[in-house]
């Protein structure tokens, strides 16, 4: 389950597109790009972070950082891909919302 989230996100946010968003920086030492700069990829394109107000980054932000934690208790929990697409969709329209 955990490599069909992964794949869904490297098809929606691959490496090459991230790097050359304007808002890219490099944040860790033993990845390139970080699995929460894709899924910011995702939720913002190469949107420059000057677009949004506070609110909106914060919501961002804490989208993303849910959607990590779920991750993150999938690595170690059977889960159905039923429960893996309702995440899925659940962020998604979340972050599409803002």
């Amino acid at each position: 389950m955990r490599e069909l989230v992964l794949h869904v996100i490297e098809r929606k946010a691959p490496v090459k597109k991230v790097r050359i968003a304007n808002w890219y920086k490099r944040e860790s030492e033993q990845h390139e790009v970080t699995r929460r700069q894709q899924l910011k990829y995702c939720a913002q394109s190469n949107i420059a972070d000057v677009y949004f107000d506070d609110y909106v980054q914060e919501e961002i932000n804490e989208g993303i950082s849910e959607f990590l934690k779920e991750f993150k208790f999938l690595i170690n929990t059977p889960i159905s891909l039923k429960s893996i697409l309702k995440l899925v969709l659940k962020n998604s329209l979340k972050m599409l919302s803002l």
